[in-house]
């Protein structure tokens, strides 16, 4: 959160920064943990390597597991997936959407409104990085893509 205050992330930051999260969100998914809530100040970024550590999993929920704590009204939060506060049942698909609007927030170094988000008009995100993020924003969850495996497979062609 702290550095996006200052803008946008650097080309190499967005692709370090971005792939981490993924791959932390997916070992998450990997153990059957959701954690249904995402944003840029639940990532500490280590100062030696700017490696990215997921925190504060108040909200994370171990899926089929037994019932979970949840507030009764759900603070309001820009890059929590609109699911999460309703009665609809909740899956990975959730934290797909949370990561995309940390990514188009990295990218642009704004937090635009739900179902505006675009990505800059440059070659520096490759179409199937670009297709993956816009897809993950999308508001329904069945646009989403099914899990973080696919969102890392996209990815790797950046390098």
């Amino acid at each position: 959160a702290d550095r996006l205050e200052q803008g946008s992330l650097g080309d190499y930051e967005l692709r370090f920064i971005m792939k981490g999260i993924a791959a932390g969100l997916a070992e998450l998914h990997k153990n059957n943990i959701i954690r249904r809530g995402l944003r840029p100040a639940s990532v500490l970024l280590r100062e030696e390597s700017d490696r990215p550590i997921l925190t504060d999993m108040e909200l994370a929920k171990i899926v089929a597991g037994g019932p979970t704590v949840s507030p009764k009204e759900w603070p309001d939060d820009p890059y929590r997936a609109l699911e999460v506060s309703g009665d609809t049942p909740v899956d990975e698909r959730a934290d797909i959407y949370s990561w995309g609007r940390v990514f188009v927030h990295a990218a642009t170094g704004e937090l635009c409104e739900r179902g505006d988000e675009s990505l800059p008009e440059d070659d520096a995100i490759p179409d199937t990085v670009r297709d993956v993020v816009m897809k993950s924003v999308e508001l329904l969850p069945s646009k989403r893509p099914s899990d973080m495996k696919a969102v890392l497979k996209a990815m790797q062609v950046w390098e």
